[in-house]
């Protein structure tokens, strides 16, 4: 029998442990918290519940959506929310839409986000390389200047490095 360690229980780590023991694997899950669910899990604090961390899924039909709505049946809650990102001191939809995004930003930084975004997928379209980072992926998908300016120097603040 194939054994394997899991390290964390949130989401990823869940699934990892719950894939590897629907596939015959014995399975220790170490978790260092005193429950499981990471940043996703709702704690009680003073007879109240909120949420651990502000953490959403975004699922669009298919079958992980179908998995979680199998798996948690009762316990799932369907919220809907207007979802903000916060740029330069300001509010902008998410997911950005980018009307928005270019009114609320100074005429020269909305000008080159245009402008790398349409490089970006220019390129795209003439060079097909693969995704080795989350910044390639980033960069390909929003240009450098979106990317920069809403997912990598995020990145880079919450987990303290870009790959």
């Amino acid at each position: 029998m194939r054994r394997a360690a899991v390290l964390g229980g949130g989401p990823a780590g869940l699934s990892a442990a719950w894939l590897l023991a629907k596939s015959g694997a014995k399975v220790d899950l170490i978790e260092r918290m005193p429950f499981v669910g990471g940043m996703s899990t709702t704690i009680t604090l003073d007879g109240c519940r909120v949420d651990y961390a502000p953490l959403v899924f975004q699922f669009k039909e298919g079958e992980a959506l179908s998995l979680v709505k199998r798996l948690l049946r009762d316990d799932l809650t369907k919220v809907r929310s207007k979802t903000k990102m916060r740029i330069r001191n300001r509010d902008f939809d998410y997911p950005l839409r980018i009307g928005n995004l270019m009114r609320g930003l100074p005429v020269g930084l909305s000008l080159r986000i245009v402008v790398d975004y349409l490089y970006a997928l220019l390129k795209s379209k003439i060079v097909d390389s693969a995704d080795i980072s989350f910044h390639d992926w980033c960069t390909k998908r929003f240009g450098r200047s979106l990317a920069d300016l809403c997912f990598l120097s995020y990145t880079e603040k919450v987990w303290g490095m870009l790959s």
